[in-house]
């Protein structure tokens, strides 16, 4: 990786893949104190698949927020745990489609210089219905992007 990144955003899904491409991530910005966004969407296309209620409610919104909430902070303060700045490492939850969330909305937002990715794993099925996030940014992203396997 160069050195001149400034802020670097890795996406998770708490697939092994994505988590093994975090804490890559993290040893990296930590070593040469960089800014790291932490995203997690929740893929509002995959919560409405198969359901008779293609819109949550705001209260299912909540909970579902709430409990990813905790995951991301324990994630965070093991993160802190490890050595890195508190003022280093942001986390984020967004809801929608992760495809545009980290393409258009995120990195408008943010303008983060990189994007670390783990390795898809996705069944067949599950890339036909939604497609490839892994496929969506490599094509759409603004910015270098690093697959980790």
């Amino acid at each position: 990786m160069s050195n001149n990144y400034q802020r670097i955003l890795c996406p998770i899904s708490w697939s092994d893949n994505s988590m093994n491409a975090l804490k890559e991530t993290v040893n990296y910005t930590r070593n040469h104190n960089i800014q790291l966004d932490i995203l997690y969407v929740i893929d509002s296309t995959l919560l409405a698949f198969g359901s008779f209620q293609p819109v949550m409610s705001p209260q299912q919104q909540k909970e579902l927020a709430e409990t990813y909430e905790k995951k991301m902070t324990n994630l965070i303060q093991k993160i802190l745990d490890e050595g890195s700045s508190m003022y280093q490492v942001h986390s984020h939850i967004r809801f929608g489609d992760p495809r545009k969330v980290i393409c258009e909305n995120f990195l408008e937002e943010y303008r983060n210089d990189l994007i670390v990715l783990g390795q898809p794993h996705l069944n067949h099925l599950h890339r036909a219905l939604t497609g490839s996030v892994y496929t969506y940014v490599s094509k759409y992203a603004s910015c270098d992007i690093l697959t980790i396997h």
